[in-house]
């Protein structure tokens, strides 16, 4: 009579031999004088259920033999572009005041620059008539023989207060929030205040609220009531 054996343990032992690359041979009729056999399931059941196994192992092959992926290159970093020179215009209002400018309020075209400029200049305590063209200062590189720390320390007012768009790009070191510091300019000691465009205020009216807010330290220091 035939051994039957354990089909657990015969599933393992064709899984074993499945992925050493042996295939178990099952005699499909009765051999002369052969010796009695254990009790097998089919062998295309066996092929069954070592195609999973197999199928597995051809996977972490495939992946391990793989070629690694390409790595793209990096994109260059793209350098910095310097912002351009920007023209400014200086005036001394007097012993303790400077003006800088973006804005002109020379000619014609600078007259209703000019009324705004004597409105907030008197609200500093400051009388200001506009006599005497501005110097132009091409900021970062002198203009016209002349640069803004040669005139500062020329002329040696503890303030300067500044009147432009984005004033703050004017002094990289200063957070573009600040508007109001102390530097030295030309040797010479002052304190800066920065404001909005004259232009700038008058294209948007809303904007002289935030120009008032920005000159109180200014004025505190001047003394005007």
């Amino acid at each position: 009579m035939n051994e039957v054996l354990n089909p657990q343990a015969e599933a393992r032992r064709r899984r074993y031999l499945g992925l050493m690359g042996l295939e178990a041979y099952y005699a499909r009729k009765v051999l002369e004088n052969a010796k009695p056999s254990a009790v097998f399931p089919l062998a295309e059941e066996a092929a069954e259920e070592q195609k999973p196994a197999a199928a597995s192992a051809r996977k972490d092959t495939d992946a391990s033999t793989a070629p690694p992926p390409r790595l793209q290159p990096a994109p260059a970093p793209r350098p910095r572009v310097a912002a351009p020179p920007r023209r400014l215009h200086y005036q001394r209002v007097d012993s303790t005041l400077a003006v800088l400018s973006q804005d002109s309020w020379e000619g014609e075209e600078g007259a209703v620059c000019l009324g705004l400029l004597r409105n907030i200049l008197k609200a500093l305590g400051k009388t200001f008539d506009g006599a005497g063209a501005p110097i132009a200062v091409l900021h970062g590189q002198p203009a016209e023989g002349a640069s803004l720390a040669e005139l500062c320390q020329r002329d040696g007012c503890a303030n300067l207060l500044v009147f432009a768009h984005n004033g703050a790009e004017l002094f990289p070191d200063v957070a573009p929030s600040t508007t109001d510091f102390s530097r030295v300019i030309g040797g010479a000691p002052l304190r800066v205040t920065i404001t909005r465009g004259l232009r700038e205020m008058l294209a948007l009216p809303e904007l002289k609220k935030h120009c008032w807010r920005e000159l109180r330290p200014l004025r505190s220091r001047l003394g005007a009531r």
